[in-house]
């Protein structure tokens, strides 16, 4: 609540608390305990949860039931975190052989000194999350590669850029979920 200070709450329990509100997954820890979250909060949210039937849910994901409401789809984001072989599901092999795809297309391009210029064209997710993926990975980053983000419905930002860009040296990528994003 408002009187929730979490100064207090670290000086109260110490390391207890980290150890309260954190997870941890195969190569995934998460600490969620520099939140603003007492084990009241918790409990509630897991009731929320419960009622909101959020385990029925998750099932009917993993069943490849479709779940996404405004597409009437499944939702199988998630085949793309397990291994070969991982599990029966038959769209894993076509989940691999795009992400095969996809490492073999990157890895031409790391390779091509002519691609100096790379932009990625999308809006929302298809824009916000590759902007983060680059900047996370920026020490990583191979010399003469450079990096634009057009999202701007109207034009004026990828006309602006095409003044900087040589078309003979940039590879264009346009992100989209479905390809049927109006702004895209």
């Amino acid at each position: 609540g408002p009187g929730f200070d979490l100064r207090e709450a670290f000086r109260s329990v110490g390391a207890a608390r980290v150890e309260a509100f954190s997870q941890q997954a195969p190569h995934v820890f998460a600490d969620l305990s520099k939140n603003l979250i007492d084990p009241t909060a918790e409990a509630l949210l897991l009731d929320l949860a419960r009622e909101c039937d959020m385990p029925g849910h998750r099932d009917a994901m993993f069943a490849g039931q479709p779940i996404n409401n405004t597409e009437q789809r499944a939702v199988k984001h998630w085949l793309l975190r397990v291994p070969k072989g991982g599990s029966t599901d038959p769209d894993l092999a076509q989940v691999h052989a795009t992400l095969d795809a996809m490492l073999a297309f990157a890895e031409s391009t790391r390779a091509d000194a002519g691609i100096t210029d790379i932009v990625n064209i999308g809006i929302g997710g298809s824009d916000l999350g590759p902007q983060m993926v680059v900047g996370a990975l920026e020490g990583f980053a191979l010399p003469g590669k450079r990096f634009h983000f057009v999202s701007n419905v109207d034009g004026h930002e990828l006309a602006a850029l095409m003044g900087k860009v040589r078309p003979e040296s940039t590879l264009f990528l346009i992100a989209s979920k479905t390809f049927t994003t109006t702004e895209t």
